[in-house]
């Protein structure tokens, strides 16, 4: 793997061998001086990745003194920002693939007081909001490091020691260029389905206070003030994992109708039935119990983790399953502890939505599962409609993350959008998009297939769909499509039949 890191500072040597160590790749700085804007990259340098990482106070180093002087001066500073930064973004973009950009930050902290004067004290978040929509746009593989987010972490006297910008010009500190290299790698992580997608909860005292089978439900801690409030918190924070997909299940040793009770009834409760895709309240070992969700919704214990209040819980679930992530529930550290999630900021709502509803009625085909005698009985029952079509460039973005994602059907390996784009324009390569629906739901865009003349060269499917019917479909197409009976042999091969 091959990264390049566009700059306009130095790069101190540590921070070059860390990006080296956790990307596991040879990193090439592209340093940027006003004489190099146009033109980057060389026809003969590949990249897989692209970090754009560039100093607001290195370009515009009198921006205060000329708001001082002429406040309109603000509109044409963000638009030059914007413009900039959009124009070094999109080649990277053409030339990698994968884009990581960090955000501008936050430049009106050392000079609060003379910014708020200028009565412009925001100017580097509206460039950045201007960026993150524009470029979204713009650019289908693009991912956002929140540099506020990380300055209040380190907080803001660690971002820009003045030592380390009088004796070597870098701006930033060791804290703060460590913290940001660590973002850099869990995003590429997130992107490249490398992070924990599944959070299982305990209830008492991790979605309320108080234990539900020692207190009537309506008295359980759970509001806008009090104790009741760091749940209250917790569960919009939860709420927010969801909208960005991480997939959410409860697993707690309770009386079922009583925890239904609360999610239905509760005018505290922030998170909804709808919101969690797999329930198992009973009071059988939860070990099991979280065993049993990974294997219905096709999950590795890996990509999960478990929260509980109770250290024996936890370490009676930890010595059972040593793959699966384990947080002992603590109001004050719980958000920092769960920065090892696979989150993206930004998703396609109806996405998500659609893979939601997937999960939600996992436990429906797994009961008519059970009932059928065969597997095609099955595919019947389910009344499973698979549809593969042209794709049209407005499925790219999915289809890429879709090779990214897929691990348990994936013939083909990974690609961007990019990659998609020049396959089709370049290459002559047809996409196809693999849509699915069943009785219980419409699960939406599950796949893709992309043929180079009788070749196979991309072909994935969502594990929420395998076993389904979709396999056969695909069989079909390809045959139809006069394709090599390499591909062929390898679905039948990972045809999940023996499911029911």
């Amino acid at each position: 793997m091959n990264t390049a890191i566009i700059t306009n500072f130095p790069l101190t040597v540590a921070v070059h061998n860390r990006l080296n160590k956790q990307l596991g790749s040879v990193v090439n700085n592209k340093r940027l001086f006003s004489s190099n804007m146009v033109g980057l990259f060389s026809e003969s340098e590949h990249y897989d990745l692209c970090i754009v990482w560039l100093n607001f106070a290195l370009f515009y180093p009198e921006f205060l003194s000329d708001l001082l002087v002429d406040p309109d001066m603000y509109d044409k500073i963000i638009d030059s920002c914007v413009d900039l930064t959009q124009f070094i973004c999109r080649q990277a973009y053409d030339k990698c693939g994968e884009v990581i950009l960090a955000t501008y930050e936050d430049m009106n902290q050392p000079f609060a007081n003379i910014s708020d004067l200028c009565g412009k004290a925001d100017i580097t978040r509206e460039i950045n909001r201007r960026l993150v929509v524009s470029l979204r746009e713009l650019i289908g593989s693009i991912s956002f490091a929140d540099s506020e987010y990380i300055g209040v972490k380190i907080g803001q006297k660690n971002i820009r020691p003045r030592k380390a910008q009088l004796r070597w010009g870098i701006p930033y500190g060791e804290d703060y260029l460590n913290a940001m290299v660590d973002e850099f790698v869990r995003l590429y992580g997130v992107a490249h389905n490398a992070g924990k997608k599944c959070l299982v909860l305990d209830c008492d005292n991790v979605l309320w206070g108080g234990i539900l089978g020692e207190t009537d439900s309506n008295c359980v801690k759970l509001s806008n003030y009090g104790e009741g409030k760091r749940y209250t918190d917790f569960q919009r924070f939860l709420k927010l994992l969801y909208r960005s997909g991480v997939i959410l299940a409860v697993c707690s040793k309770n009386d079922s109708d009583s925890v239904e009770k609360i999610f239905e009834n509760h005018s505290g409760m922030v998170l909804k039935k709808e919101d969690i895709a797999v329930f198992r309240v009973n009071r059988h070992n939860k070990a099991q119990n979280i065993l049993e969700i990974a294997m219905l919704l096709n999950l590795s214990i890996s990509s999960m983790v478990f929260i509980d209040d109770s250290p024996t819980e936890i370490g009676g679930v930890k010595s059972v399953l040593s793959d699966l992530d384990c947080i002992l529930f603590d109001p004050y550290t719980i958000y920092q502890e769960l920065e090892i999630l696979s989150v993206k900021w930004g998703v396609d709502q109806k996405n998500v939505e659609w893979r939601m509803a997937s999960y939600r009625s996992a436990n429906e085909r797994l009961r008519l599962r059970g009932f059928s005698v065969s597997h095609e009985d099955f595919i019947k029952a389910i009344e499973a409609e698979t549809v593969i079509r042209a794709a049209n460039s407005n499925e790219y973005d999915r289809m890429a993350q879709l090779s990214q994602r897929t691990n348990k059907f994936n013939y083909s390996g990974r690609y961007s959008y990019a990659q998609l784009s020049q396959m089709v324009s370049r290459q002559g390569v047809r996409l196809y998009s693999i849509y699915f629906k069943d009785k219980f739901c419409d699960h939406g865009l599950v796949g893709a297939i992309g043929i180079d003349g009788n070749t196979v060269v991309l072909c994935c499917l969502s594990c929420r769909v395998l076993g389904c019917g979709a396999e056969e479909k695909i069989i079909e197409f390809l045959k139809n499509e006069g394709c090599n009976d390499d591909i062929i042999g390898w679905i039948t091969a990972n045809t999940h039949k023996d499911k029911v």
